[in-house]
């Protein structure tokens, strides 16, 4: 296979509270609703979408742990020793179609040695993997990837704008607080809060 055939990563960025990690997780709704369980599939575990988030101070072995962590995978005193391999294994057994990690900004938090080596996992996983990834983070995290050659050839990078005030961040504000059965007590408190947002914004 190559370069041009592997799958793509998409690495979407925003602001804090964007609504990241949201997107992910309708993603993932989204996928195992299109994808369900194979009829005949049989013990092993299904599982069309991988999602996990990197650990703090991440290494390319935390990063393959929690991977193995969210797969089911027991964790041994010798995991480390082929966690990458066994997690590229898994993701053909459970018939993974997408793998999304979340909070990717935290690699700038590790050291140069310590970086580059969260890369490799990047890129192992990207090569060996056979399956389309999804990271997500702060702007920041955009520097990540344009920085690395390889990384960059093979990422769309993907900057989720700031909403604009007016009717669609009010219906979106709605919405929210309706699935969070918010909106009775908000109009209850002030009627006019929802329908005067844009002004206030704009103001």
């Amino acid at each position: 296979m190559t370069i041009e055939e592997r799958p793509t990563c998409i690495v979407l960025t925003g602001q804090s509270g964007m609504g990241k990690t949201s997107i992910l997780r309708e993603a993932q709704r989204r996928l195992e609703g299109a994808f369900p369980e194979p009829v005949g599939w049989g013990e092993a575990r299904y599982l069309p979408v991988l999602r996990t988030v990197i650990p703090p101070s991440p290494t390319s072995l935390k990063i393959n742990l929690a991977l193995l962590w969210k797969q089911g995978w027991p964790i041994r005193t010798n995991t480390h020793k082929t966690a990458d391999f066994k997690v590229v294994d898994l993701l053909a057994a459970q018939g993974t179609r997408l793998v999304a990690i979340d909070n990717v900004h935290v690699i700038l938090t590790a050291s140069g040695t310590a970086r580059r080596d969260t890369l490799d996992a990047f890129r192992f996983l990207m090569s060996a993997g056979n399956v389309p990834l999804v990271v997500a983070g702060l702007d920041v995290a955009r520097q990540i990837f344009a920085d690395d050659v390889e990384l960059a050839f093979r990422s769309i990078m993907l900057k989720l704008p700031l909403w604009e005030a007016g009717e669609p961040s009010q219906r979106l504000i709605r919405s929210l607080a309706r699935g969070m059965e918010m909106a009775g007590q908000i109009i209850s408190r002030n009627p006019c809060s929802l329908n005067g947002f844009g002004a206030k914004a704009a103001a």
